[in-house]
C-alpha cells in the first residue's frame, strides 16, 4: 500500500523535481541493498547495483502505473542483479586466492571474552551460510530473495518470470532441494558453529 509520503515523492520525480527519489532512498535503499547483496553475495556491487537502479527510477518512474513503488523498483534491483552475474560468469579472475588463508592460534582464542567470541562464531556461520547460498545459480537465489526475503506470491512470480506455474512451482522446488543438500552437507554444532560433517 502507497503512503502518502510516498505518493508525494513519486509525483515530485514524475514533475522532474528530484528532492522526490531522497524520499524514496531513505524508504528503500537498506532493503534494496540486502535484496542484491542476496543474489550478488558481494555488498559493493550490491550498492552499485541499487544506486544504478535508483537512477533508473528516477529518469523512469513515468512508467510507474497502477502499483506501489517497491515492488516496481526491487524489480529492477533483482534484474540488474541477475544481469551482474552473468557478466560475471563470463569472465574468470586473474587472483582466485583465498583472503582468509591462516586462522587465529588457539592461545590466542583463549584471552578473547565469551561475548567477542560469540560475535566471532556469529560473523563465521553467516560468512559459511552466504558461501552456501552463493552455490545456488544466480537464478535460483533470485526466486528465492522473490518468494520468502520479498514476500512475492507464486502468482507475482508467474507474472514476473511469465512462465506458467508449474515451472514457478519446479524452480522453488530445485532451488529450495539444492539449498537443502547443501545445508545437509554442513552442521550447527552445539556452541552454534557450522561444520562441514
Amino acid at each position: 500500500m502507497e503512503s502518502s509520503e510516498e505518493k508525494s515523492a513519486i509525483d515530485q520525480l514524475i514533475k522532474g523535481n528530484l528532492d522526490g527519489l531522497d524520499w524514496l532512498v531513505r524508504e528503500y535503499y537498506h532493503r534494496a541493498v540486502r535484496t542484491a547483496w542476496l543474489i550478488l553475495q558481494d555488498s559493493q556491487a550490491a550498492e552499485d547495483v541499487v544506486q544504478e537502479a535508483f537512477i533508473q527510477a528516477g529518469h523512469k518512474i513515468h512508467q510507474l502505473r497502477g502499483s506501489s513503488f517497491a515492488p516496481w523498483f526491487l524489480k529492477s534491483v533483482v534484474n540488474r542483479a541477475l544481469s551482474l552475474t552473468r557478466k560475471r560468469a563470463r569472465f574468470v579472475p586473474l587472483d582466485s586466492h583465498d583472503t582468509f588463508e591462516g586462522e587465529a592460534p588457539a592461545s590466542s582464542m583463549d584471552q578473547i571474552s565469551p561475548s567477542i567470541e560469540e560475535n566471532l562464531i556469529s560473523a563465521e556461520n553467516s560468512l559459511q551460510i552466504a558461501q552456501i547460498i552463493n552455490r545456488l545459480t544466480p537464478r535460483q537465489r533470485a526466486i528465492l530473495v522473490r518468494k520468502y526475503y520479498l514476500g512475492f506470491s507464486e502468482k507475482e512470480l508467474v507474472e514476473e518470470y511469465g512462465r506458467p506455474l508449474s515451472t514457478i512451482k519446479y524452480w522453488l522446488f530445485a532451488a529450495r532441494q539444492k539449498l537443502k543438500l547443501l545445508l545437509e552437507n554442513h552442521d550447527v554444532s552445539e556452541n552454534g558453529r557450522v561444520e562441514r560433517q
